[in-house]
């Protein structure tokens, strides 16, 4: 057969009960035993002048025919003599009926990422390269230290999951034991929300050598987080905790749910939280962002101002939030309860009242 479709017509032609030349009926052993010498030499020689014969000349089609003839009755033809100096190599079919089964793969209905195995928990890919030390995250929203952790109405990641993919890249990256973390700084809360581009839910983290490995957490390229990491501890060793004090001690239990609503009521610390005061989240934000001082005007009343005034200092003087940035001191080293002293000593904030 010279193409498919010629093979195809002479498969339907022999349905029909048609007998095309290309369609070659024969009983093995029906030629007479005198006759077997001389269909062998003639087969012979078909074989050997078919390897000089254009196959698709009409000459070559009758030789073809011939040898087919041959085979029909039982006459060995040395196919592999037909076949030049590249011969086809043989395969095996399977000797069972064929499944009607599909085996293409299926397209996969869960979210990028969610199937990698990845380096840690918390941590994604790496895609550090000669200029950047790089790890990056696809969070779902359906991790279970993101299921239930709603703020205002908002899925958020916690501060200790951030805290500990800094513990973990660092030491992924160097192959040490991290031993404190220091100069936190947090400027926006990592929001994960249902049903938007899962690229939404994509965070990175940056590592940048110096005295102290910092670490720089973003989202969609907006920095959320950044600090310090030591790979030794300091000289003088924080003093060992009594946990089994602390635990006699806690005689009330709490759900998270509850722990989320008494956290949310401290001015600052989620700037989600609808009951907090506008001007003071405001203030707080201007001052996060390495302002010395604000000036409110045309306050309303002397218990506003003195409001507004504590919204300024962190505690024990005010109730300025935790998730504090410090911006002005460009984030170098120093102990927490020092930097906090010295902003409380160094702002100023003034509110006036109209009377």
């Amino acid at each position: 057969m010279a193409s498919l479709s010629e093979a195809a017509e002479a498969a339907r032609a022999a349905l029909a009960g048609k007998t095309p030349e290309h369609i070659i009926f024969g009983q093995e052993g029906s030629a007479a035993p005198a006759d077997r010498a001389v269909f062998r030499e003639l087969a012979g020689h078909l074989t050997d002048s078919l390897r000089t014969l254009d196959r698709a000349g009409v000459d070559a089609r009758g030789k073809l025919i011939a040898l087919g003839r041959l085979y029909s009755i039982g006459i060995a033809i040395n196919w592999d003599a037909l076949q030049g100096d590249a011969p086809p190599r043989r395969i095996s079919l399977p000797g069972y009926p064929f499944a009607e089964e599909r085996c293409w793969p299926t397209p996969s209905t869960s979210m990028p990422g969610a199937a990698v195995t990845r380096l840690h928990p918390l941590l994604g890919a790496n895609q550090s390269d000669l200029f950047e030390q790089k790890f990056t995250t696809t969070f779902s929203g359906s991790e279970p230290y993101l299921a239930d952790h709603r703020v205002g109405g908002e899925r958020l990641l916690p501060a200790v999951a951030i805290l500990e993919m800094a513990r973990a890249a660092a030491s992924l990256a160097t192959h040490r034991t991290v031993a404190r973390i220091h100069n936190v700084a947090w400027m926006r809360p990592i929001v994960i929300q249902d049903g938007v581009p899962d690229t939404q839910g994509s965070v990175s983290i940056s590592l940048t050598p110096g005295d102290s490995l910092t670490f720089e957490v973003q989202q969609n390229g907006k920095p959320c987080c950044r600090g310090a990491v030591d790979f030794r501890a300091p000289e003088v060793a924080p003093p060992q905790l009594d946990l089994a004090a602390i635990q006699s001690r806690c005689v009330q239990q709490m759900t998270g749910a509850d722990c989320l609503v008494l956290l949310s009521d401290i001015d600052g610390l989620y700037t989600s939280n609808p009951h907090d005061d506008p001007q003071a989240q405001f203030i707080s934000r201007v001052l996060d962002m390495g302002a010395m001082g604000v000036m409110v005007p045309m306050g309303e009343s002397e218990e506003q101002a003195l409001r507004l005034v504590q919204s300024a200092r962190y505690p024990p003087e005010g109730g300025r939030g935790a998730a504090f940035c410090m911006a002005h001191d460009d984030y170098t080293g120093g102990e927490l309860t020092a930097k906090i002293e010295s902003a409380n000593r160094e702002v100023l904030l003034i509110a006036q009242v109209e009377t």
